[in-house]
């Protein structure tokens, strides 16, 4: 199978791409954030592109969004009003927790990702909605990181349900790195765009190196705000204190017995990297699916070929892990692509 060249996923391809795929998520995008995510390209280009996507009828232009013209939806400003506003209730609501984890020393770079960080939060009362965070430690200490975070979250949770707190804390770390490794193992469009898109609150030189350390992303998507730092060394300890390493072992031991009776008990796979041994996974933190990959690339697949054409080589390009493992397919049962995952 011929994969997709760099040249071939032009600003066209791009445009209709990034389109589409904020219709998975049912958030059409802004004329202006359509500019953000083409900021490699001019303004015009990318205008005069967008006018001949209305004029051949597959897009339309309502109350500033862009919106396929066979996914006509209702009230866009309104819901993407109100999902800005749950997206901030959310942040609100943790602010406290965030700038407690903030100052623990061995966690070296926080940034918000997932919903919150596209401000497409969902009703919460419907949809219990989770805080993402994506995490960089030092090294030997990620796992007592998302312990202490995990401990802080059942713990308000205990407190809520008895009524001494009203506040939900919805800290969820489903992403985690050290510093002695920075590389992602699923390069896919999802990655990239979710790398593009995250919100530092601590570490902006650690995310630069992180985008450094995956110049891949750049194949999809140009994060511009980390150019002029990221060809600067960046001086650090990057070892935690023995302590910090000796409850960090402890830590992962604890997950990983947890992991393995869940699953002996319960039948749940549960899987934090995209690799082999991913059980045993020792510095980093990444769900198996990536955030529920092989759905998305379902999902826009369809979309794509429903208002365009079909076209494999670009799903090749945008998902080359699910697509070349042949895991696309609606049957999958494959550990490592699954499309519900369980995360505590």
């Amino acid at each position: 199978m011929r994969l997709m060249k760099k040249g071939e996923f032009d600003l066209t391809t791009k445009i209709k791409t990034l389109i589409c795929y904020s219709h998975v998520f049912d958030c059409p995008l802004s004329e202006k954030e359509l500019f953000y995510l083409c900021n490699d390209y001019k303004k015009n280009k990318v205008k005069k592109i967008l006018t001949n996507l209305k004029f051949d009828n597959h897009v339309i232009l309502k109350d500033g969004h862009i919106v396929l013209k066979k996914y006509n939806f209702k009230n866009i400003l309104e819901t993407r009003q109100r999902r800005l506003s749950n997206s901030k209730k959310i942040i609100d609501e943790n602010q406290t927790i965030l700038r407690f984890l903030s100052k623990i020393p061995f966690i070296l770079m926080i940034g918000i990702s997932g919903a919150v960080a596209h401000h497409n939060t969902l009703d919460k009362d419907k949809y219990p909605p989770d805080l993402d965070l994506f995490i960089v430690c030092k090294n030997y200490s990620l796992h007592l990181a998302r312990f202490i975070m995990i401990i802080i979250r059942r713990l308000y949770a205990l407190l809520n349900f008895v009524g001494l707190s009203k506040k939900r804390i919805t800290i969820d770390p489903n992403f985690g790195l050290e510093t002695g490794d920075l590389s992602v193992n699923i390069k896919s469009f999802f990655t990239a765009y979710e790398a593009f898109s995250v919100k530092v609150l601590k570490g902006q030189n650690i995310y630069n190196l992180f985008v450094n350390e995956n110049k891949w992303i750049y194949k999809y998507l140009n994060p511009y705000q980390t150019v002029e730092k990221n060809n600067i060394y960046l001086e650090l300890d990057a070892n935690a204190s023995f302590i910090v390493r000796v409850l960090n072992y402890f830590c992962f031991l604890f997950f990983l017995a947890l992991n393995h009776s869940k699953h002996l008990i319960f039948g749940i796979k549960k899987t934090y990297s995209f690799g082999d041994n991913y059980d045993y996974t020792f510095d980093r933190i990444q769900h198996a699916d990536g955030g529920y990959q092989t759905h998305i690339a379902l999902k826009l697949e369809k979309i794509y070929k429903t208002v365009f054409e079909e076209d494999h080589m670009l799903l090749c390009f945008l998902f080359p892990k699910i697509s070349n493992s042949n895991n696309s397919k609606a049957d999958d049962t494959d550990t490592h692509l699954t499309k519900t995952l369980y995360y505590d």
